[in-house]
C-alpha cells in the first residue's frame, strides 16, 4: 500500500530509559493508521465521548454493581525463537502473562508501596488475559504459534496484508506478535507499540499489539521495564500515555496529573511544570520503566472498561466465545510445536519438517513406542498424496513427520488439515480431555522462476523526492525512491541487501547478463541517513546512464534475489526505475537483463490528449524488447499493418504509426485528431506483433500483445469546491483530506503543537515566503501561477510546511488564500485554498478550494470559475399513464452532463436524473396518478451549470382504486379479527368484498394482535395471508404497505405488526390465497378470496412514568451505534425500540445506553424508548436518527448551523424552511427515508411538497457547506 507519510523519521526526546530498551510508538504509529483512514480518528473521538460519560456514570452511580470479571482470549505470534540472543519459548509466554495479570488485578508486589499520595487514586481491574486453548478450526492450540523469523509489525501501515494473513479473527482474539526488529529498520531495542480500539483494524484483522521478545520477563535485563507489555496492553485498552502533550495535553482521564514528557524523574518523586505532584509509578508514563512501574488509576480503570465496551473489543470476552477458543476448558490438552508445515525447498511437495504433539495432564496416550495407526489412533484430513505418521516417543508425546508428496503443491494450494485423535489413541479414551484434534497449514511455494514485471515507472526528481512501491513477492516487499537531497539519490530497501561497490554503501552499476547471487558484493544499509546510495557528490558512476542494480530480498525468510533497471539522469538529480525481475528459487543467482522469454515492455503505459485539448495526440510510447537481447526483424523505417502487426482500438480521426528506432525499440505515435474526445471516449489500444516482425518469431516473446489506454481531458476550466470543512484545533489537532483533483492532491490540517499550526503537504509545494517554509497569506485576487513563489517541504518530520509558529503570525485571526500546486497526469496545474485561521493560532480551516484544470494556467484566489455554459431551451413535456416525456433543444458543446429537476405543485424542484451531454430526450416514470408535475432542465461542464430551460408542467391521469378478483368456490375468509374488532363473513358471493363501512381502529406504533379463520366448502386446504395498508392514501397497495406476510395454515393463523405513524382513516386489504403467498394485493389472485375495510388511526393509552429525554448516541461505528438517553430517577429499565416501517424493541437496558447492531445493509437508524419501572411504563419518547455513514451525532449535534427550521411538522402537503441569516442559495437540504435512500433534495428554495412521499419518519439534513443540521421530519 502507499505509506502516506514520507519517511516520517520521529525524534524522541533524550529520555532517561536505559539504552537497552527504547519506549513505544503507540501514538506516532497509531497517527498514521489515522491519517490514512480519517474515519477511524472519528471514530475516536466520538468513542472518547462515550469513554468520559461512562467513566462519570460509574463514579456517580450510587449502589455497588455487582463484581464483573472480564476474560480475554490470547494468541501470540512469535516471529524466530531467538531474539537478540535471547530465546522465545512457550514457558517464557505463560509466565510473562501471569506477571502482566498480577499487574493488572493488583497483584504485584510493589502494589501496595505505591506513593502514599498517589495510593487513595490506585484502581485495579478484573481482567485475566488467558492463552486460546482452541484455535479457529476448534483443534487444540498452547496459544502460543511460532513462525520464521520476521520483522516491522510495528508499523502503522505497509504491512497489513501479512499481519492479517498470520491473525486469529480479531473478533475472537486478542493478537500479540513477538518481533525483535519492531519497524524493520535495524534497531532491536525497542520495546512495544499497540493499537487503540478501532473497528477497521478489527474488520481488517490487524489490531494488535507488537513486543519485542528480548523483553519478555525471563529475559529482560530489568523486570520492570518488562512492564512494558503492560504498558502496551494499557494501549491496547484505550489508555493513552500519562505525557501526552506535555503540560498542555491530555490522556482523556481526570485523575492522572499532566507530565512535560521529559521523563526525567525515573523514580524520584517530582513535579511537574504546574507545581502538581507526578504519577512516576504508572504503567502509561515512561518513568516507572526505569524500576518502579506499579499502578493504574481509577480512572485509568474506568476508561478501560469503557474500552470493553467498544465494537472493537466487546466480542472478546463474551460468554460464547470463551467456549470457542476454549480459555477455561480444563483436563489434558494437545500441544503441538508446530503447527504450519513448509514445503521442502526442493519445491516437488514434499516437506522435511516435523512437529511434536505433547499430552498434557494425566491422560497418556495407548502407546510408549512404536507408531499411532490412521483409522485406529487417529483420522486425518491432510492434503492429497500426504500421509502422517505419528512416531510415539513416549506415553506423553509423539512427533508427526510427513510422507508422499502433495499432488497438487502451487501457492494457490495452500491448505490447512487436521489430525483428530480417537479414543483408542488414549488410556482410558477421550474423557478428560479439552480436545482432541490438531490443525496444521501447509503453504507452498509455486514452481520456482524468473518473474519478469514491467512496472509503472518510479520516478523522483526534484519535484517529487519520494515514491514507496512494492516488488511482487516477499516477506518484505517493501521499497522506495528516493531524491534525498540535491543530486544525492537514495534507494530506500528497509534493510534488505543490494550489490555494492566494495566497502561503500554505493550501489554497483551493473552491465546486462550479470550474475546477482550469494557470491556477490551485497551490502545492507544503515540506520538513517545511512541508506544505500545511487549517487552522491564523490559517487557518480550512474550519471546519464540506464543499468541495473542487484538486490537480495527473502521468501519464507530464504534468501532470493532480483534485479532493477534503473535510470540515472544526466545531472544526478533524480532516476527512475522502469522493470525489474526476481528469482524465486532461494540461493540461486539471477541473470540482470536476463529472463524465460524476451520482455516486451512499454515506456508510457498510457496516452493523454495533447494539451491544446482538442482531440490531437502528440505524446507517444516506445515498445522494448528489453531482455534476452531480443531484436526486430529490421531497424529503421516504419512497420506496416498486417503484415507486422494488427491494431485495435484506435479512436475515429487518429490514425497510428509505429517507426522504428533501431532492431530493439519501436515508437507508436499518432496523427490526425480525434473526432470523439471527451473523457467517455476513453480507449484501450492493442497492438499485436506477427511473426514478421520478431528475430525468432513471436514464441520467444513474453506476450506479443501490448495495451496502451488512451485518455482524454474533459474541456478545460476553473471549477469551485465547497467542501465539508477541514479542521485542525487543540481537540483535533489532525485531519487527512483528499482534493481528488489530480495525480496527487492528498493533504492534511495539522495542529502541530499549541499556537504551532502545519499543513501536511506529502511533498508537494506551496506558495510560500522565500528562504523559509512559511505558507504566504495570499489576499483575494491575487494571482497564483508559474511566477509565484513556491516552498517545498524539508524531506523529515517535523519539517512539514508551517502555517503559523511563534514568530510567523501572519495569518493570526485571518482568513485568506493557500496557493497550491497540483500535477494532473504529469502537468502543473494551480489553485487555492480558502483558510481561516483562529486568534493566537490555535486552529485553522480549510472552508473551500479552487482549481484551473487547464495545465500551466494561472488562477486568482478566490475565483470561483470562468466557464459559461449555454442554457438548454424549447422543453415540452407529454403526461401518459404514470409517466411524462420530456423533450428539448441542447445548446451547450462544452457540456459534460444534463440535469433533470422536478417539483410537485408547489414549485420544490429537486434533480432527479443526470444525463448525457448530448441527451434531448427522458421519460419520467412511475409518477401518482392525480399529480400535477413540473419540470427545468440545465446542462452542467463539469461543475459549472446553465442557466435553467423554461419550465413545463404535466398532470398525470388519476387512478381508480386498486381493483382485485378471486375465485372462493373452495375456500373463503371466515373471520377476521384485529385487537378488539372482529368480523365473521362467511363465504361472499364472489371472490372479493368491500366491507369499507366496517372501521378498525389502530393506534400508531403500537403492537396489533390479529387473528384470520378460513372457511371451506368442503376439505380444507392450506391459506397464505396477506393484509396491506394503504397508508399513502393513493388507492394502491405496495410493497412497502404490507403489514402481515407470508403467514399459512389450514386452520386459523395469528400474527401481530405495529402500524406506523398515520392520521384519519384508509383502507386495508385482507387477502388470502390457496397453497401460495400472495405477493400483491392487486389483480386476479387466483383461488382464494379478498376484503377490504376501512381503517382509523385511534390514541395511545395513558402513561405512569416521565418520558425520556436527551436521544442521542453514545458512539457511532460502521458495525452499529450506541443509543443512549437521560437516565430517569423513576425508571428501573428502558425498552429500546427501532422503527423499520413499524416500531419493533430490539432490547432493554438498565443503564443510559444500548448497544445496537447494524442491520444488513441499512445505515440510517431511527430509535425511541419508554422507561419502565414494574407494570409502570412512560410515553414513548421523541425518536431520534442516526447515520452510520455520516456519523452523524443525530438531532441534538454540535455542529449546526444554529438557524435552520423546519415547519410545519408533522406535515402532510408542504415543508417550509428558514434559514435565518444564511444564504438561501449556498444551503442544500437533502431527505433519506428511515432505510437509508435519498428520496428529496433541495436547492435555492425555501419549501417542498411531501406529497410524494409516504407516511414516517424522515431524516432531513440541511447543510451549508461549512456545517450541518440534521432534523426528523414526521409525514402525515
Amino acid at each position: 500500500m502507499k505509506l502516506k507519510l514520507l519517511l516520517f523519521f520521529l525524534i524522541f526526546s533524550v529520555l532517561k530509559v536505559s539504552a537497552q530498551g527504547l519506549p513505544c510508538r503507540t501514538t506516532e504509529e497509531n497517527a498514521k493508521v489515522y491519517r490514512n483512514h480519517p474515519a477511524s480518528l472519528q471514530e475516536k473521538k466520538n468513542f472518547d465521548v462515550f469513554s468520559k460519560k461512562f467513566a462519570l456514570q460509574r463514579k456517580n452511580k450510587t449502589s455497588k454493581d455487582a463484581a464483573v470479571s472480564y476474560t480475554i482470549p490470547v494468541v501470540f505470534h512469535i516471529y524466530g525463537d531467538v531474539q537478540s540472543g535471547k530465546t522465545v519459548t512457550y514457558e517464557k509466554i505463560v509466565n510473562h502473562l501471569a506477571q502482566l495479570n498480577d499487574d493488572f488485578n493488583g497483584r504485584n508486589a510493589d502494589f501496595q508501596t505505591v506513593e502514599s499520595f498517589f495510593q487513595p487514586r490506585r484502581g485495579t481491574i478484573n481482567v485475566e488475559f488467558k492463552l486460546a486453548k482452541k484455535d479457529p478450526n476448534g483443534g487444540c492450540t498452547s496459544g502460543v504459534i511460532f513462525h520464521p523469523a520476521k520483522n516491522g509489525y510495528g508499523n502503522g501501515g505497509g504491512y497489513d496484508d501479512q499481519i492479517a494473513a498470520d491473525a486469529w479473527d480479531n473478533t475472537k482474539y486478542m493478537n500479540v506478535y513477538i518481533q525483535n526488529d519492531l519497524y524493520n529498520d535495524g534497531a532491536t531495542n525497542n520495546s512495544g507499540v499497540a493499537w487503540y480500539p478501532n473497528s477497521d483494524m478489527t474488520a481488517s484483522n490487524t489490531a494488535r499489539v507488537v513486543f519485542n521478545g528480548a523483553y519478555l520477563y525471563d529475559n529482560s535485563y530489568s523486570k520492570e521495564f518488562s512492564a512494558t507489555l503492560t504498558h502496551e496492553f494499557g494501549h491496547f485498552l484505550n489508555l493513552i500515555h500519562t505525557f501526552e502533550g506535555g503540560c498542555s495535553g491530555t490522556d482523556e482521564v481526570d485523575d492522572t496529573p499532566a507530565e512535560d514528557a521529559k521523563h526525567t524523574l525515573a523514580c524520584t518523586p517530582g513535579t511537574n511544570c504546574k507545581g502538581d505532584k507526578v504519577n512516576f509509578e504508572n504503567y502509561m508514563g515512561y518513568n516507572g520503566a526505569q524500576g518502579c512501574y506499579k499502578m493504574y488509576t481509577q480512572g485509568q480503570i474506568s476508561r478501560m472498561l469503557a474500552a470493553l465496551e467498544h465494537p472493537a473489543r466487546k466480542s472478546l470476552w463474551q460468554a460464547q466465545n470463551l467456549i470457542d477458543t476454549g480459555v477455561n476448558a480444563t483436563g489434558s490438552a494437545l500441544l503441538a510445536s508446530a503447527t504450519t508445515f513448509k514445503e521442502a525447498i526442493v519445491n516437488d511437495g514434499s516437506f522435511t519438517t516435523s512437529s511434536t504433539v505433547t499430552l498434557s495432564g494425566t491422560k497418556n496416550f495407548a502407546l510408549s513406542s512404536g507408531t499411532l495407526t490412521s483409522g485406529t489412533h487417529f483420522t486425518h484430513t491432510f492434503p492429497a498424496g500426504i500421509t502422517p505418521v505419528l512416531t510415539v516417543n513416549s506415553n506423553k508425546q509423539i512427533t508427526i513427520t510427513l510422507t508422499g508428496k502433495a499432488a497438487s503443491h502451487a501457492f494457490a494450494n495452500n491448505a490447512s488439515g487436521g489430525i483428530t485423535f480417537v479414543p483408542a489413541a488414549f488410556v482410558g479414551g477421550t474423557a478428560d480431555l479439552s480436545c482432541t484434534s490438531l490443525f496444521f497449514n501447509f503453504k507452498f511455494s509455486d514452481p520456482y522462476g524468473i518473474i519478469f514485471v514491467d512496472m509503472p515507472d518510479v520516478t523522483v526528481s526534484s519535484d517529487l523526492t519520494w515514491k514507496y512501491f512494492e516488488i511482487a513477492q516477499g516477506d518484505d516487499p517493501a521499497f522506495g525512491g528516493w531524491r534525498f537531497a540535491a543530486n544525492a539519490l537514495k534507494i530506500e530497501t528497509y534493510t534488505k541487501r543490494m550489490v555494492c561497490e566494495s566497502g561503500t554503501k554505493n550501489i554497483t552499476l551493473l552491465a546486462a547478463n550479470t550474475a546477482v547471487g550469494p557470491a556477490g558484493n551485497l551490502t545492507a544499509p544503515g540506520a538513517y541517513p545511512n541508506q544505500l546510495d545511487l549517487r552522491t557528490p564523490a559517487y557518480t558512476t550512474w550519471d546519464g546512464k540506464t543499468g541495473y542494480a542487484g538486490f537480495e530480498y527473502l521468501i519464507d525468510g530464504l534468501p532470493c534475489y532480483g534485479w532493477f533497471k534503473i535510470t540515472v539522469n544526466a545531472n544526478g538529480d533524480g532516476y527512475t526505475i522502469s522493470e525489474y525481475a526476481y528469482n524465486t528459487q532461494p540461493n540461486t543467482p539471477i541473470y540482470t537483463g536476463m529472463t524465460a522469454k524476451t520482455a516486451v515492455v512499454l515506456s508510457e503505459g498510457t496516452l493523454y490528449e495533447s494539451e491544446v485539448n482538442d482531440g490531437g495526440v502528440t505524446a507517444s510510447t516506445t515498445i522494448t524488447l528489453s531482455t534476452n537481447n531480443g531484436t526486430f526483424t529490421k531497424s529503421s523505417g516504419t512497420w506496416t499493418p498486417v503484415t507486422h502487426y494488427t491494431i485495435t482500438g484506435v479512436p475515429a480521426g487518429l490514425t497510428a504509426v509505429l517507426t522504428l528506432q533501431g532492431n530493439t525499440k519501436t515508437v507508436l505515435s499518432f496523427t490526425g485528431k480525434a473526432t470523439a474526445h471527451l473523457p467517455a471516449n476513453d480507449t484501450a489500444i492493442v497492438i499485436t506483433f506477427k511473426d514478421a516482425a520478431i528475430t525468432g518469431g513471436i514464441t520467444t516473446l513474453d506476450n506479443a500483445s501490448k495495451t496502451i489506454n488512451l485518455k482524454f481531458d474533459a474541456p478545460y476550466g476553473i471549477f469551485y469546491v465547497n467542501n465539508t470543512d477541514y479542521v485542525a484545533s487543540a481537540t483535533s489537532t489532525w485531519e487527512f483530506f483528499n482534493l481528488g483533483i489530480g495525480d496527487n492532491t492528498e493533504y492534511g490540517a495539522w495542529q502541530f503543537a499549541a499556537a504551532a499550526l502545519k499543513m501536511e503537504t506529502y511533498g508537494k509545494r506551496l506558495v510560500g515566503e522565500t528562504g523559509t517554509r512559511n505558507i504566504s497569506f495570499i489576499p483575494e485576487g491575487t494571482t497564483i501561477g508559474a511566477s509565484s513563489t513556491f516552498v517545498t517541504p524539508g524531506s523529515a518530520y517535523p519539517d512539514q510546511l508551517d502555517l503559523r509558529t511563534a514568530s510567523y503570525t501572519a495569518w493570526d485571526n485571518k482568513t485568506g488564500y493557500v496557493g497550491f500546486e497540483y500535477k494532473s497526469r504529469g502537468r502543473t496545474c494551480y489553485g487555492w485554498m480558502h483558510v481561516k485561521v483562529e486568534a493566537g493560532g490555535v486552529g485553522y480551516t480549510v472552508l473551500d478550494f479552487g482549481y484551473n484544470t487547464k495545465p500551466n494556467e494561472s488562477i486568482k484566489a478566490g475565483v470561483q470559475n470562468a466557464t459559461t455554459v449555454p442554457a438548454p431551451s424549447a422543453l415540452t413535456a407529454t403526461a401518459g399513464n404514470s409517466e411524462v416525456q420530456l423533450s428539448w433543444v441542447n445548446n451547450a458543446t462544452n457540456a459534460t452532463s444534463v440535469v433533470i429537476e422536478r417539483a410537485g405543485s408547489e414549485d420544490v424542484f429537486a434533480e432527479i436524473a443526470t444525463l448525457a451531454a448530448t441527451a434531448t430526450t427522458y421519460t419520467n416514470t412511475g409518477l401518482t396518478a392525480g399529480s400535477t408535475y413540473k419540470y427545468k432542465i440545465r446542462a452542467k461542464a463539469a461543475a459549472v451549470y446553465s442557466d435553467y430551460s423554461n419550465v413545463v408542467s404535466a398532470v398525470i391521469p388519476n387512478a381508480a382504486l386498486c381493483a382485485v378478483q378471486a375465485a372462493n368456490g373452495y375456500e373463503f375468509i371466515n373471520t377476521v379479527t384485529i385487537g378488539s374488532f372482529t368480523h365473521t363473513s362467511g363465504k361472499d358471493a364472489a371472490g372479493y368484498t368491500d366491507y369499507s363501512s366496517k372501521v378498525i381502529t389502530l393506534t400508531p406504533n403500537s403492537n396489533i394482535n390479529i387473528s384470520l379463520v378460513p372457511g371451506f366448502t368442503g376439505s380444507s386446504y392450506t391459506e397464505y395471508w396477506g393484509v396491506w395498508i394503504d397508508y399513502n392514501k393513493n388507492n394502491q397497495f405496495e410493497a412497502s404497505e404490507k403489514v402481515i406476510d407470508g403467514i399459512s395454515s389450514k386452520t386459523t393463523v395469528t400474527g401481530s405488526f405495529t402500524p406506523i405513524s398515520f392520521t384519519g382513516t384508509t383502507r386495508m386489504r385482507v387477502v388470502m390465497k390457496y397453497n401460495a403467498n400472495p405477493a400483491t394485493a392487486c389483480g386476479n389472485v387466483g383461488d382464494g378470496e379478498v376484503e377490504d375495510y376501512t381503517v382509523t388511526a385511534g390514541t395511545t393509552t395513558p402513561i405512569t412514568l416521565p418520558t425520556p429525554i436527551n436521544l442521542s448516541n453514545a458512539g457511532i461505528y460502521a458495525s452499529g451505534f450506541y443509543a443512549s438517553w437521560a437516565t430517569l430517577p423513576e425508571a428501573a429499565s428502558y425498552e429500546i425500540q427501532l422503527n423499520n416501517s413499524g416500531w419493533t424493541t430490539v432490547g432493554t437496558s438498565a443503564t443510559y445506553y444500548l448497544w445496537i447492531p447494524k442491520q444488513g445493509t441499512q445505515t440510517v437508524y431511527e430509535f425511541r424508548l419508554r422507561a419502565k419501572n414494574g407494570t409502570a411504563v412512560s410515553e414513548w419518547s421523541a425518536s431520534h436518527t442516526i447515520d452510520l455513514q455520516s456519523g452523524s451525532l443525530g438531532v441534538q449535534a454540535a455542529d449546526t448551523i444554529k438557524s435552520f427550521a423546519m415547519y410545519p411538522n408533522p406535515a402532510s402537503d408542504v415543508v417550509h424552511f428558514n434559514f435565518g441569516s444564511l444564504d438561501t442559495s449556498k444551503v442544500k437540504i437533502t431527505i433519506y427515508d428511515s432505510t437509508g435512500n435519498l428520496v428529496g433534495a433541495v436547492h435555492n428554495t425555501t419549501s417542498f411538497s411531501v406529497n410524494s412521499l409516504r407516511k414516517g419518519v424522515y431524516l432531513v439534513i440541511a447543510t451549508d457547506g461549512n456545517s450541518t443540521e440534521k432534523k426528523k421530519l414526521l409525514v402525515e
